[in-house]
């Protein structure tokens, strides 16, 4: 039978199956390379990293690049034997190796180019990954105007899952330096570039249609003699069942393949692999279709694409608005809320200019804290680090600080300590724009720990994005949560109707010590469950030089420095000695909570409830008081026979983030409901016992009833 274009274009193309060779091919390259880094010539277009389990090196093509030119960059992992990395779109389970770059004026660099995928059985699970090698291109672009000798620094940071029976994610920064001038190749590495373009799919010469709904179909010469394989891997969520198989045939030389649905059905796209008989020898090749305008697999991953979508910056700001208003009425607020109360109770019957004054103060205070939160934020991601909302209070030293703060400015409402004129307001006090600005800079901080409705979405969509619209969500949360106590500035007929000031506002003031010394033991018990005992010992030891400075002050009448420099002398302690501090015992979860342990359960037909918590966070906890911990709730995951995981970010934890990311979210609570079959569905961040009861049974319900019909 005459063979179509398509057999002479595969097999200029296609890789031997024989993987002694290729890994041992790869070796050879990896040594080289480390030689390569060791030099001083063009081995700056070249570096290499070690991790437990993956030998990886980013390479330029070339070392020297003209003004105007495209080039490319590769990322090769070379996989330990067992274990394997994730394409683009994972499968069931596992996460795309992704790269973040730290870039030149004048220097563009694309999405990865993946090579074609493998299938990758684990247990009932189905993955789509690499074993061995995993090559990733990545073109570059080099702006037209740079002049001649311009040096081109590329800082990159790498993050992969690599797994066997368990999953590990890990991560490695490179360092590149190019320079512009005549095309000059970075020696060595040519034949790893050719070897890695070879294993990119091909660009379909046929289209693809969907007859059916479990249907697709090529039309092309094809011999059913010669092909003993065909699989399309989808890359898109939801659109196929991986761990269903797939079956084939060819007639009249149309190829179709039939695939079990998934539980969001619609347009294909993404590769065809197709194995082919050539000579006694079977050869695969990878075909790359897209639909409807789809984004080809190895464009962007899936993943990355569900997270940017649904939300512009129109839609962002407004949720981060509403959220940073909500973000009044989480209850790790109300302690400093209430010294703005009594700051408030202060200015009611006085100069209505100066009670405005006060709210902008106030205003700037909590815009600035937030501007540097999303900056810290932002730049750390694009270090490379899995961080997100209130990433600063997984810092144990963080929490001693705000420990030590919290018990000081307690003991100043219990008017045992005075505090100069410019941080009066922290304490409550009448004080100038200083004290309103310290005070709003206190509520911002503090505020990190809890996740208001709808800020949740809008933060998770905004550290995708450039900087500029990122801060400008940032700023919409601030100015949200200013927004209530600005408006009181500007409302004095509603202030003065508060009892003008007496002996009752002393006692007041006394009292609204209490959530102050309440925050302090709160903010301890989270650092033992991040640092143990010896790190409580030390916050606790911090709290005795205060209390001692605080006498101190009294017997000798300097009150108001023998304070100050006791908070500092602790704080220096608890900066010096901390980091020492040992783990907390039997703080690591033994079964981690994970994207792959979720899709076994479902896998095995078990439906998911996820939590993903804090200490720190206080709407966590309430959470889990008022809703999932009650005899209802509990009755009902019982009752549908529901597996419970709690992931507990406490601490940093990369399985975590992920899972995070995953559903556009940077920061904790997260709740999520994973049927066996079907979507998983996103509860509020404020719950119920009846809101999570009904919204178990609507999702099971759903859930059992695309089980009747595929069984249909």
């Amino acid at each position: 039978m005459p063979q179509s274009r398509w057999y002479a274009l595969a097999r200029a193309r296609a890789r031997t199956d024989d993987d002694a060779m290729t890994i041992h091919r790869s070796f050879l390259w990896v040594i080289a390379l480390g030689l390569l880094a060791s030099a001083d010539t063009s081995a700056a277009a070249v570096d290499h990293a070690s991790t437990p389990r993956v030998e990886a090196t980013l390479a330029a093509e070339h070392g020297t690049v003209p003004a105007g030119s495209r080039s490319a960059l590769l990322l090769r992992l070379h996989i330990i034997e067992h274990w394997h990395t994730y394409w683009a779109f994972p499968g069931e389970s596992g996460e795309e190796t992704r790269i973040e770059f730290v870039l030149p004026d004048g220097v563009e660099i694309d999405a990865i180019d993946w090579p074609v995928p493998e299938r990758i059985p684990l247990g009932p699970v189905m993955n789509y990954g690499y074993e061995g090698i995993a090559d990733h291109l990545l073109p570059l672009t080099v702006a037209a105007d740079l002049a001649p000798g311009t040096r081109l620094p590329i800082e990159a940071h790498a993050r992969w899952l690599v797994c066997e029976e368990e999953c590990i994610p890990e991560e490695a920064s490179f360092s590149l330096t190019l320079e512009v001038g005549e095309l000059e190749p970075t020696t060595g590495t040519a034949a790893a570039f050719g070897e890695a373009r070879a294993a990119l799919p091909l660009d379909a010469p046929w289209p693809l249609e969907q007859p059916e709904s479990d249907v697709l179909r090529v039309p092309g010469n094809f011999d059913p003699d010669g092909i003993t394989d065909a699989y399309f891997f989808a890359d898109t969520w939801g659109r196929i069942q991986p761990s269903a198989g797939q079956s084939f045939r060819i007639e009249d030389g149309v190829l179709e393949v039939t695939y079990t649905p998934g539980p969001a059905p619609g347009p294909l796209s993404g590769v065809l692999t197709l194995v082919e008989r050539i000579d006694g020898s079977e050869q695969r090749h990878g075909f790359r279709f897209s639909a409807n305008g789809a984004a080809p697999a190895g464009s962007a991953s899936a993943a990355e694409a569900g997270r940017s979508a649904g939300l512009g910056l129109a839609l962002a700001l407004l949720l981060a608005f509403a959220g940073g208003i909500l973000l009044n009425l989480m209850p790790c607020v109300f302690p400093v809320l209430s010294v703005k109360l009594l700051a408030l109770t202060s200015h009611a019957h006085g100069d209505p200019a100066a009670l405005r004054r006060a709210g902008y103060a106030w205003t700037a205070g909590v815009l600035t804290c937030f501007a540097l939160i999303g900056l810290a934020l932002l730049t750390l991601r694009a270090g490379g680090s899995a961080i997100g909302w209130g990433f600063q209070l997984q810092e144990p030293r963080v929490i001693a600080a705000l420990a030590l703060l919290f018990f000081w400015l307690g003991l100043a409402l219990s008017g045992w300590v005075e505090i100069g004129t410019r941080l009066m307001g922290l304490a409550g006090q009448t004080a100038g724009r200083g004290g309103h600005f310290a005070t709003g800079l206190l509520a911002a901080i503090v505020a990190t720990p809890c996740t208001a409705p709808f800020m949740g979405a809008a933060v998770g969509w905004a550290v995708l994005q450039p900087g500029a619209v990122a801060m400008s969500v940032m700023l919409a949360l601030g100015a949200g949560m200013a927004a209530p106590f600005l408006a009181l500035c500007f409302a004095p007929r509603l202030l003065a109707r508060l009892p003008r000031p007496g002996p009752w506002m002393l006692r007041l003031k006394e009292l609204l010590a209490f959530p102050l010394y309440a925050s302090a033991i709160w903010l301890v018990w989270v650092l033992a469950r991040q640092a143990g005992p010896d790190a409580v010992a030390l916050v606790l030891g911090g709290m005795l030089i205060i209390a001692l400075a605080v006498w101190l002050g009294h017997q000798t009448r300097a009150t108001r420095a023998a304070p100050a420099v006791g908070i500092v002398f602790a704080a220096g302690l608890l900066m010096a000695l901390l980091p020492g501090a040992g783990s907390a015992p039997g703080s690591a979860d033994p079964a981690r909570v994970n994207a792959t342990r979720i899709a076994e359960l479902r896998a095995a037909g078990e439906p998911v409830f996820l939590n993903l918590t804090a200490a720190w966070c206080v709407t966590c906890l309430v959470n889990e008081r008022v809703a999932l911990r009650t005899d209802a709730v509990q009755d009902a995951f019982a009752r549908h026979r529901i597996t419970y995981l709690e992931g507990d970010w406490t601490d940093r934890d990369p399985d975590i983030t992920a899972l995070l990311e995953e559903f556009g979210r940077a920061g904790v609570p997260l709740y999520v409901i994973y049927p066996p079959r079907g979507e998983p569905r996103v509860l509020p961040q404020m719950l119920t016992p009846a809101m999570v009861i009904s919204a178990l049974e609507q999702t099971l319900g759903n859930s059992a009833r695309v089980a009747t019909e595929e069984s249909s």
